[in-house]
């Protein structure tokens, strides 16, 4: 994180040297853009000093909407001063070769214009990232689901990322919105919080009164080991929301079964504790069943796909967040990023995330969502959207 400061940095040092310079506008305007800019870049300094924790600070909402606001903002300038300077740069090549090009980017209306619609942009963006998501269905057709369990629903809950932005009001409209589904069944795929167990209870205590037929169950992404892991998989429990260590749950329904499988993300490796296991996780499962895999990072479903699985559900990548970061997202999670993807014979759905980490909440074309799965027994199984 610390090349992302200075990166940041960089960023509002360059805006202020290409384009707030040069704006037609009187000195003391210069000087206050300038400072909002170099404060901007200070985000996670910031956090830091005032939150505790640069990845999960306990301050107030406001303040952890307004400055990643300003933050996204100010990237979105230096997207168009990098715009502009480039066009400036075709501009002089070109006046070379005795031909004109206006300079709209001189032109005062046009630098207020610029100004104006970046932050109202980064707004907007904010915004999409921190409101309760709309419902997204799916169909999913499996060749051997029983026609008795045609039309089954399951919720998948991505990326929760509960903490002082994904605070108990925003939990709370999720619940309320997931309860009205009327859902068999309710699953999450990890990184349901952001924080300790002490600063976290009031933000999660919503989760006890989520209602599904035949339970709810979890796994763990990679920010549900940062804080807190063993306490954690103990509140989860008295949530009620069954935590899959590597294991899998056969469920009965009407006498008919589907069988849910978790295994911890790989960060459980990393910390010491205990990582994903596969094969352990899959160690006697009935072959006839439809075998859903909670697995939080997309990128192993290769090797996931080896293990009869039908359809993996993951996150993490949030989507992509931002429209054309998407695809550098998935250049790190072996090129999975969003929706639905077939790896081998096993279905692969990657969640843009019901949230996202309260670091850096912006969302632009890239909608989170709460899912809702309906199973449907069917030949064609070729109709996924």
């Amino acid at each position: 994180m610390g090349n992302m400061r200075k990166i940041f940095i960089f960023l509002s040092i360059y805006t202020c040297i290409s384009f707030v310079l040069p704006m037609k506008i009187r000195k003391i305007g210069k000087i206050m853009l300038i400072i909002i800019l170099l404060f901007s870049s200070q985000m996670f300094n910031f956090y830091r000093k005032f939150g505790g924790l640069w990845f999960s600070p306990e301050l107030p909402r406001i303040i952890m909407i307004i400055y990643p606001w300003l933050l996204s903002s100010l990237c979105l300038l230096t997207f168009l001063t990098l715009f502009k300077d480039i066009f400036l740069i075709i501009r002089l090549i070109v006046g070379i070769f005795g031909k004109k090009i206006r300079n709209i980017f001189s032109i005062r209306k046009f630098q207020l214009f610029t100004l104006i619609f970046c932050y109202f942009l980064g707004a907007f963006s904010v915004w999409e990232a921190v409101k309760v998501p709309n419902v997204k269905v799916q169909e999913v057709y499996f060749d051997k689901l029983p026609k008795e369990l045609d039309g089954t629903t399951i919720i998948l809950i991505a990326d929760l990322h509960s903490s002082a932005l994904n605070n108990h009001s925003f939990v709370e409209g999720v619940v309320k919105k997931v309860n009205k589904l009327n859902p068999d069944l309710i699953l999450f795929n990890g990184d349901m919080i952001d924080g300790s167990v002490k600063n976290r209870t009031n933000d999660v205590e919503p989760l006890k009164n989520l209602k599904s037929k035949y339970g709810i169950f979890g796994s763990l992404g990679n920010h549900d080991f940062y804080l807190d892991h063993h306490k954690w998989l103990k509140k989860f429990d008295e949530l009620g929301i069954k935590i899959l260590v590597n294991q899998h749950k056969n469920i009965n329904i009407n006498g008919n079964f589907i069988t849910i499988i978790g295994i911890n993300d790989i960060q459980g490796t990393r910390s010491k504790l205990i990582g994903p296991d596969i094969v352990k996780a899959t160690k006697g499962i009935n072959k006839n069943n439809v075998t859903l895999l909670l697995d939080h990072r997309p990128e192993f479903a290769p090797k996931n796909a080896k293990y009869n699985i039908d359809l993996q559900l993951s996150g993490h990548t949030h989507g992509g967040m931002v429209l054309g970061l998407d695809r550098y997202i998935a250049r790190h999670n072996n090129g999975y990023v969003s929706r639905w993807y077939d790896v081998g014979n096993m279905k692969l759905y990657v969640s843009n995330g019901t949230s996202l980490w309260c670091g850096f909440p912006i969302r632009l074309g890239v909608p989170a969502e709460i899912t809702k799965f309906i199973l449907r027994s069917k030949k064609d199984s070729n109709k996924n959207n």
